[in-house]
């Protein structure tokens, strides 16, 4: 099974690290850790904030990482699954797979809004396989 890693960065601080684990997930402007879904930071004025520290950039590193974009509340469970990406790039409120945008936050609407689909969902998860 592959898992991924997440680094939180800021250019200045010593970076902070998380992971392994199976996925990452942010809902709406919170990250959470693992199957268990431990808060660990949240998205405020476009930086990540972890206890104390703000920082600019998260990256998620694993072999094959899907997004998995989704609305909880939503009764057929729709989703839509983009990937798989080796890397995962979150900065100033953006979402990047390898690259190629994936998603904007948008704090209107306290959702990650995904472009290609012109939709916007509460949750994404990355994790290590398209389930």
């Amino acid at each position: 099974m592959t898992v991924l890693k997440l680094v939180l960065s800021d250019g200045f601080m010593p970076m902070q690290r998380f992971g392994p684990a199976p996925l990452f997930e942010l809902d709406r402007r919170y990250l959470r850790h693992g199957s268990q879904g431990q808060v660990i930071g949240r998205h405020i004025n476009c930086a990540w904030e972890v206890g104390t520290r703000h920082y600019s950039c998260i990256q998620i590193d694993g072999r094959a990482v899907f997004a998995v974009f989704f609305d909880p509340g939503h009764p057929q469970g729709s989703r839509i699954i983009k990937g798989p990406f080796t890397q995962i790039r979150l900065v100033d409120g953006h979402a990047y797979g390898d690259g190629s945008r994936l998603a904007q936050f948008v704090e209107s609407s306290d959702a990650w809004c995904e472009p290609a689909e012109e939709a916007c969902w509460p949750c994404v998860e990355f994790r290590n396989d398209a389930r």
